[in-house]
């Protein structure tokens, strides 16, 4: 993750986000969204639904440990308020 981006995934992870989100594109704008939305302190993140052998999306709050069961965390993206306000202030 940086400003100019970097290369979409491939292999097994390519596959997973085909399979649950229909394109790497989709995955990244339903990402940003759950991103953008956090009310206040949280994350948003992408983990692996031990259940359902599929990917989920989520945000996770505060300083709680929310993830749903069975879920294992792959990508946590801070949007406390110490992870951008310096440089954008509270536009997220």
């Amino acid at each position: 993750l940086s400003p100019n981006g970097g290369d979409k995934p491939t292999g097994e992870l390519a596959a997973a986000i085909a399979d649950a989100f229909g394109s790497f594109d989709k995955f990244r704008a339903q990402f940003h969204a759950a991103a953008t939305t956090v009310q206040g302190s949280g994350w948003a993140a992408l983990g692996w639904d031990t259940l359902g052998n599929k990917l989920l999306i989520f945000q996770v709050y505060d300083h709680q440990t929310n993830f749903p069961l069975g879920i294992v965390p792959l990508l946590l993206l801070d949007m406390w308020e110490h992870a951008f306000y310096l440089q954008y202030k509270n536009v997220k």
